[in-house]
């Protein structure tokens, strides 16, 4: 069977989204924050980062992590067919399309991730459940395609990545971010590919339990903080600590304050 390309890669485009994708999340958050006992695996093999897919911006968080901790691996990610026709400029970013509506959408993207990962110095981001999933939903489900690349495919790493979105003390939500422990299928016993699927989205169900717990304690304190922004107060607030030079510290009433990052 004849090998499938590899999916478009410009690194001058690369280049510039290093610079600009950082720069555009800042704008959206009050901070993006990576959870401290968070685990950065060293991506010395082909690598797959799975993670959960609460939001639009997923996958601009997860570029976030690459910029930050590869910005020296090439990156592809699957993406719906009909975006990429509305989005040209994404191939050059390693996107690759897939036909979600069509019975072929399985084998494009087995087909593309494949000659992804018999390249040592690629990433391979995917969200494998498939559409946009509250992340409160349990039990996680992933597609199946994630459990034939654990079965079949060697050398390969998988990572789960965990998201979360909340709103604390700022009027911008916190992006919240937890890497689990690398996972190498050759070190465990041989499973089906429905098994694979299965114990893949079990890890990544553990790592967002984790995030979840983290993020409930509505603290800062457990992060490394990778973007952030000055306060985003507004209102009366931002008024009264122009007006004084006094902060506005947030009390338990639930009114917006000043996170201290």
């Amino acid at each position: 069977m004849k090998k499938a390309p590899l999916p478009n890669y410009s690194a001058f485009v690369a280049t510039f989204a290093r610079w600009y994708i950082p720069r555009f999340v800042r704008r959206g958050f009050h901070a993006v924050r990576l959870d401290a006992q968070s685990i950065i695996p060293p991506a010395d093999k082909p690598t797959v980062i799975y993670l959960n897919h609460p939001s639009w911006w997923d996958p601009l968080l997860g570029a976030v992590v690459a910029c930050r901790f590869y910005p020296r691996h090439r990156h592809y990610s699957p993406i719906d067919a009909e975006s990429l026709r509305q989005y040209p400029i994404m191939r050059k970013l390693g996107f690759f399309p897939i036909h979600k509506q069509s019975a072929r959408g399985a084998a494009e993207f087995l087909q593309a991730s494949r000659a992804v990962l018999r390249e040592n110095n690629s990433i391979l981001w995917v969200t494998p459940q498939g559409n946009f999933v509250d992340s409160a939903i349990r039990p996680v489900a992933l597609k199946p395609g994630i459990g034939h690349l654990a079965r079949d495919v060697r050398p390969v790493t998988f990572v789960p990545m965990a998201l979360e979105y909340v709103f604390w003390q700022d009027r911008l939500p916190e992006a919240l971010i937890s890497l689990g422990a690398a996972i190498d299928p050759e070190r465990l016993p041989q499973q089906t590919a429905a098994q694979w699927t299965d114990f893949l989205a079990a890890r990544l169900e553990h790592q967002q339990d984790l995030l979840r717990e983290k993020a409930a304690l509505r603290s800062g304190a457990g992060f490394t903080t990778l973007l952030a922004r000055r306060s985003t107060l507004g209102g009366i607030y931002e008024l009264r600590m122009r007006l004084t030079g006094k902060r506005h510290i947030a009390q338990s009433t639930g009114f917006s304050g000043e996170d201290q990052l």
